[in-house]
């Protein structure tokens, strides 16, 4: 496994990860990375937890999440109160805790659960922190709507359910300025749902190569066709017209396709597709602000895309010993946030069953700075610096 160059770095933690978010508010003050997994049996002991690590102020709080792992969550603000909470996904429920950094340090407390009834694969939240909806192993969207937080637990509400994916969902979002939501599913598609549970639209994705000639004969008849796994999906505008997803199969090359709202038919069109990867591609996240796609990959393999000009602007080659189960982009690219170090902003984060978190930038090393005192001692060695300064 090839160490990236300095700054960036890879660091070891305490158990596989599968959920990971990174979480900002706007005016950069407060910046939260949360992670949670685990591994272990009755007979070894449980280590499934979610660590939260406030970068503020450097400081981490672990919450036990007993004999269930967390497969997902999410920290989101939730408006009007600015409450800041995690959502997670561990085994058949949705659990929400409060998060709190007061003057004597973080803290976290329970503040409700739901018991889907089905495996819970993938989460999202909608901007305003109120409503969530759920990606689940068999292909339904459930989406609810969450009580206050010293409200009791069964006031949670099931809104509506988004039926139409025929195997297990894996990235669901919210548009930010319509009812908008998008789900993939290793169905190999893509659905735009409408509130209340509607498809608006579905978008059949495809692996084939724009690039090379496909109109080659198959070399065996009757060959079943491989099976497409849309591994994510975004939304790319705040109005809910532009959608991203990642599409590949079990083996070979990952494609990043860009999709359009046709306003006159209401349908989805593709606008392109890319071979993005030479291996498929196991996650993926789009940064709050819309502007950096990072891709993790089954080699392990890092990828950070401007989806401006759609093109990967920084690759870290296998750096993780398994499959990545999990990125997070830096929440908002041009702004300062609490946890930068030395002015060297992080732009991802990733993290995988090798118990390894990557912390990866696309900023150089940048070459240490000399104070004019230790610059004039520099060029003359003979002089002491009581000199220098009288």
């Amino acid at each position: 496994m090839p160490l990236p160059k300095p700054p960036s770095s890879v660091q070891p933690i305490t158990f596989p990860v599968f959920g990971l978010s990174w979480f900002a508010t706007p005016n950069g003050e407060e910046s939260i990375v949360a992670y949670g997994g685990g591994g272990g049996s009755a007979k070894t002991g449980f280590s499934n937890k979610i660590i939260v690590q406030f970068l503020k102020n450097d400081e981490d709080i672990i919450i036990s999440t007993d004999v269930d792992v967390c497969v997902c969550l999410v920290v989101y603000q939730e408006f009007p109160s600015e409450d800041i909470f995690i959502l997670a996904a561990i085994g058949k429920t949705i659990r929400r805790y409060f998060l709190s950094n007061s003057e004597e340090g973080p803290s976290f407390s329970k503040a409700g659960e739901v018991n889907v009834g089905e495996g819970c694969n993938t989460l999202a939240v909608h901007a305003m922190g109120q409503v969530f909806a759920v990606g689940c192993d068999d292909g339904p969207v459930h989406v609810y709507q969450m009580a206050p937080k010293d409200a009791p637990e069964a006031s949670w509400t099931r809104l509506f359910s988004c039926l139409g994916h025929e195997k297990t969902v894996c990235g669901i979002s919210f548009a930010l300025r319509s009812d908008h939501i998008v789900s993939s599913a290793k169905d190999g598609t893509a659905r735009v749902w409408k509130q209340g549970g509607e498809c608006l639209s579905f978008m059949k994705c495809d692996i084939t190569d724009p690039a090379e000639n496909n109109n080659k004969t198959p070399k065996t008849k009757n060959r079943r066709p491989p099976q497409i796994l849309v591994r994510g999906c975004a939304f790319g505008d705040l109005e809910g017209k532009l959608v991203f997803t990642i599409a590949s199969g079990r083996k070979g090359k990952a494609f990043l396709s860009k999709w359009s709202l046709n306003d006159a038919t209401n349908e989805f069109e593709l606008v392109v597709r890319t071979a993005i990867h030479t291996f498929p591609i196991s996650s993926m996240n789009l940064s709050a602000d819309g502007s950096l796609l990072a891709l993790g990959a089954v080699n392990g393999t890092i990828l950070l895309v401007d989806v401006t000009e759609w093109k990967v602007v920084k690759k870290f080659n296998e750096l993780h010993e398994l499959p990545v189960t999990c990125v997070a982009a830096r929440p908002y690219m041009t702004m300062p946030l609490a946890g930068d170090e030395e002015g060297i902003p992080l732009h991802a984060r990733s993290a995988s069953a090798d118990s390894k978190m990557g912390l990866l930038t696309m900023s150089k090393k940048r070459k240490r700075r000399t104070t004019a005192a230790q610059e004039i001692k520099k060029q003359q060695p003979g002089m002491s610096l009581p000199m220098l300064l009288w």
